[in-house]
């Protein structure tokens, strides 16, 4: 569908957790991958990440919501979702 999903990367992230390798992700990507195959407390966001996401144009618009992220960043006006 050309989403993108999770790497090999992502997916050796979750091998060293289960075997009791990794206690922590420290992670500057924005796009919340991590979180598809690790439990948010795993995962430290330096920089934030979509989810957290607001108008830096002033408007004050957060994304709140999967949907709001979905509309947001696949949409072809790449418009702001109207609250």
């Amino acid at each position: 569908d050309g989403r993108v999903k999770p790497s090999v990367a992502h997916a050796l992230l979750r091998v060293l957790k289960d075997r009791g390798w990794l206690s922590r992700v420290f992670t500057q990507n924005v796009d919340t991958l991590e979180l598809v195959l690790l439990d948010e407390d795993d995962v430290v966001e330096c920089h934030g990440s979509f989810r957290s996401a607001r108008c830096s144009d002033g408007c004050g618009f957060r994304i709140k919501s999967e949907d709001d992220m979905e509309r947001l960043f696949w949409s072809p006006a790449r418009q702001l979702p109207t609250e």
